[in-house]
């Protein structure tokens, strides 16, 4: 099973062990308590340096994931914006299309209407 951690918690480990493991070796050294702060120091000044190399690489690669992913989500949004306004264009074109047709029926109605009356009136005056 995974912790929830992840690799951060691995590295900071990584690096408090490290530390410690230094510390405990040159705390047993037979060298001279000034020799020994030295070499400690420098350890840690590594291990530190490495640390922060480690986590600036790390963070790198989390910056270029979620670029990815964030060009990746743009191109998909993108995409199907497109075909919606495809889609709208195309049923905006049908709706014109279905209302010019009934205006088109309409106008003849009317225009039969008028002939019908005008029918009525002719017969009437005759």
């Amino acid at each position: 099973m995974r912790s929830k951690g992840g690799l951060g918690s691995f590295v900071c480990g990584v690096f408090v062990g490290a530390i410690v493991g230094s510390a405990c070796g040159f705390l047993c050294a037979p060298e001279k308590g000034e020799e020994v702060r030295r070499k400690l120091m420098k350890s840690a000044e590594d291990t530190f340096g490495e640390f922060t190399k480690k986590m600036d690489d790390y963070t790198n690669d989390v910056k270029k994931y979620v670029d990815n992913i964030t060009a990746g989500l743009t191109d998909r949004v993108n995409e199907y914006k497109n075909t919606l306004e495809t889609r709208i264009n195309d049923i905006q074109n049908e709706v014109d299309s279905d209302i010019a047709e009934l205006n088109s029926e309409l106008d003849k109605l009317h225009d039969e209407e008028s002939k019908d009356q005008e029918t009525a009136v002719a017969k009437a005056d005759s």
